[in-house]
């Protein structure tokens, strides 16, 4: 029937949000051979990174899990669940290879801890750092930000940020 969920091979149901995968991955491709048109390919090897919080998290995971040449990535405010669950997340995240900063909210009222670490367990990278602070969903610290930030600055060797004098 045509309304009924498609299912993985191991039987497991696919929930609506995980259907346009490929919809998601062929937009970003094309973003990022825009960007490719316009810089030149050394400049991007050495600098090129994503920041992608909450449900970018879910887009920025899969973007990573395809692409190797991505400095690096400030990830969060988003969460998975063990399998069956989270099929995609679990698929994608360990395929994650960049260094990746993570933003864990505490209180968050959308996400819960369990599922924060989870995802953050599950990415594949080698360098990862957990910054979690007290504060909900929406109230990411602007210390939180400008260590993000310092460790992107960090990995494709710019200047240390410094934080704004009106921070």
């Amino acid at each position: 029937m045509a309304n009924e969920p498609k299912v993985c091979p191991n039987g497991t149901n696919i929930r609506q949000s995980d259907r346009p995968i490929g919809l998601v991955k062929d937009g970003m491709n094309s973003f990022l051979n825009r960007i490719k048109s316009i810089h030149s390919p050394q400049n991007l090897t050495s600098s090129l990174s994503i920041l992608a919080l909450s449900l970018g998290t879910q887009y920025g995971i899969l973007f990573l899990s395809q692409q190797l040449n991505i400095k690096t990535a400030v990830l969060g405010l988003f969460g998975s669940e063990p399998p069956p669950k989270s099929i995609f997340m679990n698929h994608c995240a360990p395929l994650v290879r960049t260094p990746v900063y993570f933003i864990q909210e505490q209180n968050d009222e959308i996400h819960s801890e369990k599922n924060y670490q989870h995802l953050y367990e599950s990415l594949g990278s080698t360098e990862k750092v957990l910054d979690s602070t007290p504060g909900t969903h929406q109230g990411v610290s602007l210390e939180s930000l400008h260590h993000s930030c310092q460790f992107i600055a960090e990995r494709i060797d710019a200047k240390k940020i410094q934080p704004h004098s009106s921070l």
